[in-house]
């Protein structure tokens, strides 16, 4: 028997192919000073329009949020704390194109998202056991 699974996805993935990255955003979530997880949720602005992806236990969520977009300020909150961070910034992707998405099973139970990047390197959200971490791939981080 195949211990393969199907990938699960809430929502629809968007058609990524060639667009333009205006903004690239997430959100990391800390209880009591340690990071839990670096990438709770994903912002992705093109075409001048907002989506957000995140993970729950390998089922990939995409959401529409339209051209407003919603807006995350940084929360903290008995011992839960909420930081934005702008990989754009990060990763110099502000303006580059995205040559594809691809999404992937990683192994019975969990997933991973990639934004290939025209020209050259790609930055994954892979989600293990609940938790989504960044991999970056031939991109060049600037101070984190």
């Amino acid at each position: 028997m195949d211990d393969e699974r199907m990938l699960e996805f809430n929502g629809s993935q968007p058609y990524l192919s060639g667009v333009v990255i205006q903004s690239l955003l997430c959100q990391e979530y800390w209880y009591n000073g340690h990071l839990e997880e670096p990438a709770n949720i994903v912002f992705l602005q093109v075409n001048d329009f907002w989506y957000r992806l995140y993970f729950d236990y390998g089922t990939i969520f995409w959401r529409d949020d339209g051209p407003d977009g919603l807006v995350y300020e940084n929360e903290k909150t008995n011992g839960d704390e909420f930081r934005t961070i702008d990989l754009c910034e990060r990763f110099a992707l502000r303006g580059r194109a995205i040559a594809d998405c691809s999404s992937e099973t990683v192994n019975q139970y969990d997933s991973k998202v990639t934004f290939h990047i025209e020209g050259g390197g790609s930055l994954a959200f892979v989600n293990i056991n609940d938790r989504t971490e960044i991999e970056p791939s031939g991109l060049l981080e600037r101070g984190s």
